[in-house]
């Protein structure tokens, strides 16, 4: 059932427009005079067990079309709504060719790591053409990121570390092969930060991850107490980082109490423009989720989407986050509920990429983090799932 706000007599109505990756979306306000009321559902006057989707009203998906792979679903696949949600639920009956549940990875210095948080990207190299990145905790209570490659998601190469004390890591190849890269660095130990880095190439990233040819740090959000989660949005560039324009959404930590969310625009790799609470987070609060976390951002056959992780308010057990579509065309907010083995229902930190799969089917990496409460007879950690995407949805090129 959807569920559609609509103003009062007397009213104007107002579209928001987000400013996370394009995103547009959140709540109609009413207009009455000099006082504005915000128009909203909460959990309680709609059940969430009741609610298959909320709506917030129409709003511009257009952005959506300047994102860059792996975020862009290949145009040759036409997805509705309905398909990707079944797609994200795994209620349909594709056959993945990865399936794992706390899932570790091989690393340098111990015999496995757990591959929290895992991006993946195509890079068009034949020794390897998918790259991941990821962040595990290093034993002494800090998390730190590394990489690795493969060639079909079974067998996988470690290639090293890309930060310590890091986390949540993104990452994009460019139009000409270079590579952006973003994670929160904390080596205080006190304060969380978002850095941005670009590497000249793949070798360049592989080889050398330490010493990158441009770096850039996020200013701290003012009243903060820590910045993280980097997701990249829409991206300018032509080959001079120095000319580019690059989105970066992120959630922040606001007065040290509320995980909310914010995005901002990185020009020429040296300044830091219109930073801006995202308008996801009034959304989710008139849900009943007043701590929204990480997001990703990608587009399906020209729409806008997002994948947003909540949960209700900062008391609640980490058992109580879960994840939700956001449609930035419609407004429509969906909550997901992933069918897991062992009944897992508390996920985070969802990344989503489109890929062509080694046998050169189109398909798509999907991971989410399963918290050990709330994990039911699920193993905790992360589960990453690769399928194709299904034949019923395609059509010829």
């Amino acid at each position: 059932m959807a569920y559609r706000v609509d103003p009062g007599p007397g009213c104007r109505t107002f579209a928001f427009v987000g400013a996370a990756a394009g995103a547009v979306l959140l709540s109609s306000v009413a207009v009455r005079g000099s006082n504005i009321a915000t128009i909203g559902l909460s959990l309680n006057t709609v059940r969430a067990q009741d609610a298959a989707r909320w709506s917030f009203g129409p709003f511009d998906c257009a952005a959506g079309q300047q994102l860059l792979p792996p975020q862009i679903a290949p145009v040759s696949v036409t997805l509705s709504e309905k398909d990707l949600v079944a797609l994200l639920n795994r209620s349909t009956p594709v056959a993945p060719i990865a399936d794992a549940y706390g899932l570790t990875l091989p690393h340098p210095e111990k015999r496995a790591a757990s591959a929290d948080a895992l991006k993946v990207i195509e890079t068009g190299n034949v020794a390897t053409p998918y790259l991941g990145v990821y962040h595990h905790n290093d034993g002494a209570d800090r998390f730190r990121t590394s990489f690795v490659g493969t060639r079909d998601f079974v067998r996988w190469q470690p290639l090293g570390d890309l930060g310590h004390a890091a986390s949540m890591p993104d990452i994009r190849m460019l139009i000409d092969g270079s590579i952006l890269y973003a994670d929160e660095r904390n080596p205080s130990g006190r304060r969380p930060q978002i850095t941005v880095r670009h590497y000249a190439g793949l070798a360049e990233f592989i080889a050398a991850p330490a010493h990158p040819s441009a770096v850039f740090a996020l200013p701290r959000t003012r009243g903060a107490t820590a910045d993280g989660t980097p997701n990249f949005g829409r991206i300018a560039y032509n080959g001079d980082i120095r000319r580019s324009r690059i989105e970066v959404s992120h959630h922040y930590y606001a007065g040290g109490i509320r995980d909310q969310n914010a995005s901002g625009t990185l020009v020429g790799f040296q300044t830091w423009r219109n930073p801006a609470t995202s308008k996801l987070n009034q959304a989710f609060a008139e849900l009943g989720y007043a701590q929204v976390g990480g997001r990703e951002w990608f587009s399906v056959g020209g729409v806008s989407y997002a994948l947003v992780e909540a949960r209700p308010h900062q008391t609640a057990g980490w058992d109580k986050w879960r994840i939700f579509l956001v449609n930035a065309c419609t407004g429509r907010i969906t909550p997901l509920a992933p069918k897991l083995i062992g009944g897992a229902a508390s996920v985070g930190n969802p990344r989503l990429s489109f890929i062509t799969l080694p046998d050169g089917r189109p398909g798509f990496a999907f991971s989410v983090y399963l918290f050990a409460e709330g994990a039911k007879a699920t193993p905790p950690g992360s589960h990453f799932y690769v399928a194709p995407l299904p034949v019923a949805v395609s059509r010829p090129s």
